[in-house]
């Protein structure tokens, strides 16, 4: 079997393993799930680390550059999904009588 494709492998196994500790999570408990994998990205050494490998992999930019990008991002991702509705029910429709749920849907 292919390196990679075991890497991988064993990197969805984890998640699945991951997603059935955290399935019946609150909207508050995944808020904070969500903050401390924004900030574990933000991390000068992890963030270097993913400006590196972008650079290696595209050829294009510059690992300096990509800091900041990537830093940018995390921080607009973590104030575009705080307060967002990600648990239970997320909407309801009182003129067409529909609620709608949010739920796991698994490894995406």
């Amino acid at each position: 079997m292919d390196d990679h494709v075991k890497i991988i492998q064993d990197y969805i196994s984890k998640a699945r393993i991951a997603q059935k500790e955290i399935n019946n999570y609150t909207q508050e408990q995944i808020d904070l799930v969500c903050v401390a994998i924004g900030w574990e990205v933000y991390n000068d050494e992890n963030i270097k680390l993913l400006a590196e490998k972008a650079v290696e992999d595209t050829g294009m930019g510059n690992v300096a550059d990509k800091i900041i990008k990537h830093k940018n991002k995390v921080l607009g991702v973590l104030k575009d999904v705080k307060g967002a509705k990600s648990v239970g029910l997320i909407e309801v429709d009182e003129e067409k009588k529909i609620k709608k749920y949010a739920k796991p849907v698994g490894v995406i």
